[in-house]
């Protein structure tokens, strides 16, 4: 429950950016299990899973608490730009959410949308229309139907 709440939380913050933001990118990046985090009595590591499984790479590294350790992870070449690049939110959402449906228009500054649809284009997952830019709209639009699905997904497991 506490990654649903998770990446609500971040769908939230990332509406409510103006443009690209490393640090938030770090988070995506951890939230969605590209990178992992360690937090041994209050030293935070992040580690990527290179080619060889089980074999992970140290990325970074911080004890000044977590806000610090996200601002550091973010200035790292392995966490993909995800509030910055349209591509990168696409890649991510074909990885997570194979099959799922998703438009994005970026008519005026602040006016970006996005909205997402299940595989079957039938359902409605959620939607986004005040984004600063299409990237934006797009990833906050995957986290909160990431949160729902797999919401839903534990309510039929549970």
């Amino acid at each position: 429950m506490s990654e649903t709440r998770n990446l609500s939380a971040l769908a939230e913050k990332v509406e409510g950016l103006d443009g690209p933001c490393r640090e938030t990118d770090a988070r995506v990046a951890v939230a969605c299990g590209d990178i992992r985090m360690s937090n041994r009595s209050g030293s935070i590591a992040f580690f990527q899973e290179p080619v060889k499984k089980g074999d992970y790479a140290f990325l970074s590294g911080c004890v000044d608490g977590e806000d610090a350790a996200f601002r550091s992870l973010g200035s790292c070449l392995g966490v993909k730009p995800y509030t910055a690049s349209l591509d990168a939110v696409v890649a991510l959402i074909e990885k997570e959410l194979p099959g799922w449906y998703f438009e994005v228009s970026g008519g005026s500054p602040e006016s970006c949308a996005a909205i997402m649809l299940s595989p079957d284009r039938i359902k409605f997952a959620d939607h986004c229309w005040d984004a600063a830019t299409p990237a934006l709209a797009l990833l906050t639009v995957f986290l909160r139907t990431r949160a729902a699905f797999l919401r839903a997904k534990g309510a039929s497991n549970g």
